[in-house]
């Protein structure tokens, strides 16, 4: 079984296109323990993700955990490297 936390950016609420009301679980300190941290979408294809974004994903991954791009979330990883 898998327990479910949302995080969000600092400041940021989450949005959604549709309607959907997120509520988050935390912020992305959330991300220094989990196993599964997925990235669901990005609204900029050519933006990259902002720097306290990309820290918490390196550290997920650098300590094994599997980080994950769905859809336009994969874009998202990628600019994280090059950021």
């Amino acid at each position: 079984m898998f327990d479910l936390s949302i995080a969000e950016m600092p400041g940021e609420p989450p949005e959604s296109e549709q309607v959907v009301t997120v509520r988050p679980d935390g912020g992305l300190e959330l991300l220094d323990s989990v196993d599964i941290a997925v990235v669901p979408g990005w609204h900029g294809l050519n933006e990259a993700p902002p720097p306290e974004l990309v820290a918490a994903l390196v550290r997920c991954h650098d300590r094994g955990a599997h980080v994950v791009g769905l859809c336009y979330g994969t874009y998202a990883l990628s600019l994280c490297r090059a950021a």
